[in-house]
């Protein structure tokens, strides 16, 4: 099973001057809590939420990346429907603690022991779509840019197993209450970007 992961290179790569510099903006004051906590409320505020995510992942064995597409839904309780379509058909289904994968009509329980960045990655994104800082904070060390038009920048540096154990870090990129893209990062040169796009919302 391929790693969940993204090297940030101390998010030296192009992602604009506000993500390049989120490391430098601990959420350690009162004014920097309330805006991570109006963040929040607007991410929750959009559940439950669907939509497609691209997959892009750079493994430094393989000269170019995997890439692949899929669709997630979210209901506003927490469960989660993971389904990639390329390159090839594999379908998540996440409630609770429990984690299921299905591939060709057959179905496994993921565990943590078994395969922790698949199960990090869920509780991960998981807490993420939640957005509850209360929550994050007794997981996550937290970093919040300063606030850019609509679009938001946050830094997550996981400080409790099993997520810690195969995440170095995460950056998080939104636009009012809709996360747009998702990076993590591993301690060596594998990374994965995630871009998440809301067609139904874009729409409307």
């Amino acid at each position: 099973m391929i790693r969940f992961g993204v090297f940030l290179g101390g998010l030296f790569f192009s992602l604009g001057c506000a993500a390049q510099g989120v490391l430098d903006y601990p959420v350690n004051s009162d004014a920097q809590r309330d805006r991570l906590e109006s963040i929040a409320q607007a991410v929750r505020d959009s559940l439950p939420l669907g939509g497609d995510v691209r997959q892009e992942k750079h493994l430094s064995v393989l000269a170019e990346p995997i890439i692949g597409k899929g669709s997630f839904a979210l209901s506003a309780e927490g469960t989660i429907d993971w389904q990639l379509h390329e390159p090839f058909a594999v379908r998540y289904k996440v409630n609770g603690e429990k984690i299921v994968r299905l591939v060709d009509g057959e179905q496994e329980v993921i565990t943590p022991s078994a395969e922790p960045s698949v199960y990090g990655f869920f509780r991960m994104f998981e807490q993420l779509f939640a957005l509850k800082p209360e929550q994050l904070y007794s997981v996550f060390t937290l970093y919040l840019a300063p606030a850019a038009n609509n679009e938001w920048h946050m830094a997550l540096v996981p400080q409790k197993a099993p997520l810690a154990d195969v995440v170095d870090r995460l950056l998080v990129t939104g636009s009012g209450g809709l996360i747009t893209q998702v990076t993590i990062a591993e301690s060596d040169d594998d990374y994965t970007l995630l871009e998440f796009s809301y067609p139904d919302r874009e729409t409307r």
